[in-house]
């Protein structure tokens, strides 16, 4: 499963140092969903998602950015 930023209103991927790409397999991949969280608050990412992508089944699944998460990595 990869972890990646997506915009929500224009579905592009965010692919590091403020560039957006239209193809996932340019995004930038996070480790864990807490990651995406700490990086999107500090850069501040305009209308950003997460999307959890998974290639063999070809999916996504979007969620929204929530601080909390963050928390999600300090297990």
């Amino acid at each position: 499963m990869r972890v990646l930023l997506k915009t929500k209103r224009k579905g592009l991927y965010y692919g590091g140092s403020g560039e957006l790409a239209a193809d996932h397999r340019k995004a930038l991949e996070f480790e864990s969903v807490a990651a995406a969280v700490k990086l999107d608050l500090s850069a501040r990412l305009p209308d950003a998602e997460i999307a959890l992508r998974c290639e063999y089944l070809a999916c996504e699944v979007p969620l929204p950015v929530l601080p909390e998460w963050v928390e999600l990595g300090r297990g």
